[in-house]
């Protein structure tokens, strides 16, 4: 060691003020600081300047996604040398499986280098566990820090395996010879999109079991994020004109890290039948004033539903916006705008059906304009119900201000919204939906809940400027720890939390007149006397 760096290793072991005149008499280059009492000779005639650090484990370098025949390594503070006869270092799993492994020193013996004498199992997190037989320079044994384990986890082949499997036509079910439409889900795709439905199209294939020449592709049309996509099928260059009946066929993907199922859920069996029958609408209803208009359609048969909306591109010319649908076929959809749309804005909606052996419905179009935009508020909740609000006996309009006098219970639970907007609104046009956030969650589309009191007399079709409407939601309600939501569309129109941090803490009303949490004229809730109806602020509340 070099009197400079004894000097260095001497300066670190001072504090204060005899650390900065040691710094300033090495930064002039100096000689020694003289015999003062307590100063410091910068070149002492040995090293032994008390017991220096022991050398601890840092970590793993690396802690996930090893590969089975990969080594790991052990990070450390400083040099060790090896004092044991046998390899002290051991490798378990979960549940105890000692895996055999071996290892040696490297990078100048400040890293442990550890390699299975086998593989590592894959899928699996192993601990490494360091008994006596490491040694530091000044003689500590090398241990793991206490509380600390040092785990790596293996690759799990299984996670990155990306399994596609026959949604539609049904497996097990034969399908007609003239079948054009597969519906295929193809669950652990990658997180990073390595392995994306996007990935996919191009190397998905359609082949008989029984005859190599009977092979076709499946031709990608749409997909969606939860895996699900259509293809349709070509005929081109198969041996019979479309499939060949009473044959099996298998969903073929040739690429890395695709697999199909196996059995029934990868296969289409083909009957001798043509699917000769035609879908038809058998009704629909359009929610036409929503800023994302949809439609709910009935059809005469299993189909997949598609569409698209036109509007006045900003040069004249028509601009197409999607519709988005189930892709799973069925009898009943609904198609939904895919972007929201300008207050008062005039559309067509472009609508048609496909069944799985390609025959097309004739095609809808439906010209719309949507409303003014949508502004309700929540004024009263009531969640411990201490009245029979739903008259299940005696009393007059079920949630209106005059309670019955039955039995109550979670069925006399009821939120007050208030119409905030300047035009009526038509709850069956207008999906207004209220959302109950708790243990057991709900959502209550206004139109379809179990009672509604229009405070004004307004009606399901009719929803005043202004009015209050008292809803009893679906379900039952938490006392506390609940979010309360009016939902228009994808927008949020009104929040109330009660619990912990929220806007009221909830619970069970303080007395037996104060049942319901309302906005006061301030805006705030309070315990309140309910006044179901009443469009106003809360007039009758407990003080803050």
């Amino acid at each position: 060691m070099t009197r400079w760096m004894r000097a260095l290793r001497a300066l670190r072991r001072l504090r204060g003020s005899a650390r900065l005149g040691a710094l300033a008499w090495l930064v002039a280059g100096g000689s020694s600081l003289g015999g003062a009492a307590g100063c410091l000779d910068p070149y002492p005639a040995s090293d032994d300047l008390g017991p220096s650090p022991a050398v601890e484990i840092v970590g793993l370098v690396k802690d996930t996604s090893v590969e089975a025949h990969e080594g790991v390594t052990l990070l450390l503070s400083g040099a060790v040398r090896l004092v044991a006869e046998d390899w002290p270092i051991s490798v378990e799993t979960e549940g105890g499986l000692v895996i055999d492994s071996t290892g040696q020193l490297g990078h100048d013996n400040s890293r442990i280098e550890i390699h299975p004498v086998d593989a590592w199992p894959l899928g699996a997190t192993l601990s490494v566990h360091v008994e006596s037989g490491f040694e530091d320079a000044g003689g500590h044994v090398l241990r793991a820090p206490e509380g600390e384990h040092l785990r790596f986890a293996t690759r799990d082949p299984e996670a990155e395996r990306t399994v596609c499997e026959v949604v539609s036509p049904t497996p097990g079910r034969s399908a007609p010879v003239n079948l054009r439409l597969v519906v295929v889900r193809c669950s652990g795709l990658d997180p990073d999109g390595s392995r994306s439905w996007a990935s996919l199209p191009e190397t998905v294939s359609l082949a008989s079991m029984s005859d190599p020449i009977d092979r076709g592709p499946l031709v990608h049309e749409r997909s969606d994020e939860s895996g699900l996509s259509v293809y349709r099928v070509g005929v081109e260059g198969r041996r019979c004109e479309g499939l060949c009946p009473s044959t099996t066929y298998q969903i073929q993907v040739a690429a890395p890290g695709w697999e199909v199922a196996s059995g029934s859920r990868g296969q289409i069996v083909t009957s001798s039948v043509t699917d000769a029958s035609w879908p038809t609408f058998v009704q629909s209803r359009l929610r036409a004033h929503d800023d994302r208009p949809s439609i709910d359609i009935e059809a005469s048969e299993d189909v997949v539903y598609l569409g698209y909306l036109t509007i006045p591109g900003p040069s004249g010319a028509a601009q197409e916006i999607p519709l988005a649908s189930a892709l799973t076929p069925a009898r009943h959809g609904r198609l939904v705008s895919t972007i929201a749309l300008p207050s008062r804005q005039a559309y067509e909606m472009v609508v048609w059906v496909e069944d799985l052996a390609g025959h097309r419905a004739d095609t809808m179009q439906i010209p719309g304009v949507t409303g003014g935009r949508l502004a309700v508020s929540i004024s009263e909740v009531v969640v411990a119900p201490l009245r029979d609000w739903g008259d299940s006996a005696g009393g007059g309009v079920p949630f209106d201000s005059q309670p019955g006098t039955g039995t109550v219970t979670s069925s006399d639970e009821w939120v007050e919204l208030i119409n905030q907007g300047d035009e009526v609104v038509d709850l069956v046009d207008r999906d207004v939906v209220l959302s109950v956030s708790d243990g057991t969650p709900s959502l209550t589309h206004l139109a379809d809940a179990p009672a509604l009191y229009f405070g004004s007399g307004g009606h399901v079709h009719a929803w005043f400027p202004g009015e209050a409407l008292v809803v009893r939601p679906q379900g039952d309600a938490a006392k506390q720890d609940v979010r309360i939501d009016v939902l228009g569309g994808d927008r949020v129109l009104d929040t109330v939390a009660l619990g912990h941090g929220g806007d009221h803490p909830g619970g069970g009303p303080p007395d037996a007149v104060h049942e319901s949490i309302a906005r006061d004229a301030f805006g705030r809730f309070r315990w309140c006397v309910p006044s179901p109806g009443d469009a106003g602020p809360a007039r009758v509340c407990k003080p803050l």
